[in-house]
């Protein structure tokens, strides 16, 4: 597992390890935490950059099936373009404040089921 750089080893005790790896998409940051056999997207770039963050998934040794969650901290495309994409292809559940799922809908449509 090639190494993240941030770690958070705490949780009541227990040496419970945290991965966390910024992936700039030029202009915009999703972060990519590892949290035990599996992956926690939080947010997904603009469509234009699907294939640079499909391959930085790669990169640290995602397979299909890892991504687990994708959270998405606000609605605006460039934060949610690629949730439906690689939620329908990973079978990853997406998260997000309901007061965002509008503005998601309205720009992804309405499909993204939440």
């Amino acid at each position: 597992m090639p190494d993240f750089g941030n770690r958070v080893n705490k949780k009541q005790g227990e040496n419970v390890e945290h991965e966390l790896k910024a992936i700039n998409l030029g202009g915009v940051n999703c972060f990519l935490l590892k949290a035990g056999s599996g992956f926690v997207l939080i947010d997904t770039g603009f469509k234009s950059k699907r294939v640079r963050l499909e391959k930085e998934l790669v990169k640290v040794g995602y397979k299909p099936g890892d991504l687990e969650l994708i959270i998405l901290t606000h609605g605006d495309s460039d934060h949610a373009d690629n949730a439906a994409y690689l939620r329908d292809k990973y079978k990853a559940k997406i998260a997000m404040h309901k007061d965002d799922a509008g503005m998601v809908e309205k720009t992804l449509g309405s499909g993204l089921a939440l």
